[in-house]
């Protein structure tokens, strides 16, 4: 449900993000799935998506957004598709230097990063309140600092 918020999460320098996502159809707009937000913000401060995850209009191709401090909108987008009516599981090395996206195991794309910050409090939505939710399930989400 849009606009859905979990509890606050520390996030320290070096974190995974992961979930299992079924896409189940296409929204005709940016579609979010997880957005974390140490600012309370939609975009394009630093620490306004650390990280946040869409779907690109009428696709399952994920936009993953992270930023730095001197590029708050910083991220790696997947090539890849995801498939519909099948889960992956997506997951998400942030770490001091860079960021890593994997489906179910297999690395999919990489960036490197400037200077990063901890983010004490950061909100968590499921999917945020200022894009359209994705049409899918998931499951097995964990923030876990590393």
């Amino acid at each position: 449900v849009r606009g859905t918020e979990m509890q606050t999460v520390d996030l320290a320098l070096d974190y995974d993000v992961a979930f299992t996502f079924t896409p189940k159809a296409l929204v005709g707009e940016w579609a979010n799935i997880i957005h974390v937000s140490a600012t309370g913000s939609n975009c394009c401060n630093y620490g306004d998506r650390v990280p946040a995850v869409w779907f690109y209009a009428n696709t399952y191709r994920l936009h993953i957004r992270d930023g730095q401090v001197s590029n708050g909108n910083d991220g790696c987008d997947p090539t890849e598709q995801l498939v519909a009516d099948t889960a992956t599981t997506v997951k998400l090395e942030i770490r001091e230097n860079g960021l890593e996206v994997f489906y179910d195991g297999v690395s999919k794309c990489t960036g490197t990063r400037g200077e990063r910050t901890v983010h004490n409090n950061a909100r968590v939505f499921m999917p945020d309140d200022w894009h359209a939710a994705a049409n899918g399930i998931i499951d097995d989400f964990y923030i876990k600092n590393v």
